[in-house]
């Protein structure tokens, strides 16, 4: 079963969607932690769709620098996935506002390399952690 992180901003939407395990079955344990990925994001005059794979460390990963983000009161945080498809960085101003900067890189062909800021807020990271939480709690204990 699919299951999808949305991180809205103030822009547009993005959506983190895993497919699941890519080769579950490998003996490899460092093969058997891919995850097949979709990446979606759409902004004014954007809307990018990306195939990826993330690993599970890199789920687990992104929902630490959400935690992160959320429990400090200023400061920044920023996550890369392992073959560097998507870079989301967060940042914790002094007056709480939270900005979100996204990098999608596809290595082509076509070569794809595409970055935005925006603002988003607590609500939406928020949101997005419990649904890292839950897909997490799906992967995690099978590699």
């Amino acid at each position: 079963m699919a299951k999808i992180v949305e991180i809205n901003f103030e822009y547009g939407i993005l959506k983190i969607e895993v497919i699941g395990l890519n080769n579950k079955n490998s003996a490899d344990k460092s093969d058997a932690e891919w995850l097949g990925v979709l990446i979606d994001l759409k902004a004014p005059s954007v809307n990018l769709n990306l195939n990826a794979d993330f690993t599970v460390s890199d789920m687990i990963e992104l929902e630490k620098i959400f935690r992160a983000c959320l429990n400090e009161a200023r400061g920044e945080q920023s996550f890369c996935a392992e073959e560097e498809s998507i870079c989301i960085g967060v940042l914790r101003k002094n007056t709480g506002e939270i900005i979100l900067s996204i990098r999608c890189r596809e290595y082509g062909p076509p070569k794809i390399d595409f970055f935005i800021k925006s603002y988003t807020d607590a609500v939406s990271l928020e949101k997005a952690l419990g649904q890292l939480v839950s897909i997490n709690g799906n992967y995690s204990g099978e590699s």
